[in-house]
């Protein structure tokens, strides 16, 4: 687990619907291979924080469960790639 602090300007408060949108926009990851891991840089970038995995060469499978803006931004890094098949949903029958 990665922490992660999010920034407000000093003295300024948010409100819940601006502390959503940070949570929306940096509370999303990707599962990894320990291999794939290792490539990763730990260089932040809050512009695009998918321009890493373009920089180690990893690919995220698109999917519906895909949140606002991450599907833009993935596109926007060229990692976003399609998997036949796959929704991002547990298979039936799984709890």
């Amino acid at each position: 687990m990665k922490e992660l602090v999010l920034r407000r300007p000093h003295g300024e408060r948010w409100s819940l619907e601006g502390l959503v949108e940070q949570l929306r926009y940096y509370c999303v990851g990707a599962v990894v291979t320990r291999e794939e891991h290792a490539r990763l840089n730990n260089e932040p970038t809050f512009i695009n924080p998918w321009r890493r995995y373009a920089s180690a060469g990893i690919e995220i499978v698109e999917h519906a469960g895909l949140p606002y803006p991450h599907r833009d931004l993935l596109t926007d890094a060229k990692v976003l790639t399609t998997q036949e098949g796959y929704t991002g949903l547990p298979p039936t029958g799984l709890v």
